[in-house]
């Protein structure tokens, strides 16, 4: 994250839309060890990242949706309380706003509908942080076997600046920093 302001040993709150099974939660937790991770997704993969997690760090504070009451509002202060939040994607709408300090999306979003992204990125951009950051790896182009949509598609707001950007002719990776 050379291109961020946070530094090794921040006790930041990222979160990861469509974790998967946590391999990136994994590398990012051994390189910010006070971070809170916290991960979104089907509750199906959600048990499968759960093992994972567990697995690889057997003493991590892991919150699960058992830890949390439906409607409960996920302050930065009850995030901290955890090395992992393992949640299904619709708790997106319980977190506070202005809580998370980055976002990470790799490949998911391209495969969904262009009103599921917009439901998303209504919530990232009220749950961000001012000066926080989005991560993103995608296909520049409709990924027509799924019917997804393309990065160009993706409905940022004016207070996104893209501070790194590298595309090949499929996949591009950017990041976006939220200013002012």
């Amino acid at each position: 994250m050379d291109n961020t302001k946070f530094g090794y040993s921040e006790p930041v709150i990222a979160c990861e839309i469509g974790c998967g099974y946590g391999g990136f939660a994994k590398l990012f937790k051994s390189w910010y060890p006070n971070a809170t991770f916290i991960m979104l997704d089907l509750p199906e993969t959600l048990l499968l990242a759960s093992f994972f997690i567990a697995s690889n760090f057997p003493k991590a504070r892991i919150g699960y949706m058992a830890d949390f009451s439906q409607k409960e509002v996920l302050s930065s202060e009850r995030a901290k309380e955890y090395d992992f939040i393992l949640l299904p994607w619709w708790y997106i709408e319980n977190l506070t706003a202005k809580i998370i300090d980055i976002y990470f999306n790799f490949s998911s979003m391209q495969e969904m509908t262009l009103e599921f992204i917009r439901y998303y990125f209504e919530h990232i951009e009220r749950t961000c942080r001012d000066g926080g950051y989005f991560y993103c790896e995608s296909r520049l182009h409709n990924p027509l076997r799924y019917g997804g949509v393309s990065f160009k598609y993706f409905p940022f707001d004016k207070s996104w600046k893209i501070i790194y950007s590298q595309a090949s002719e499929v996949i591009i990776e950017q990041i976006r920093y939220r200013g002012l």
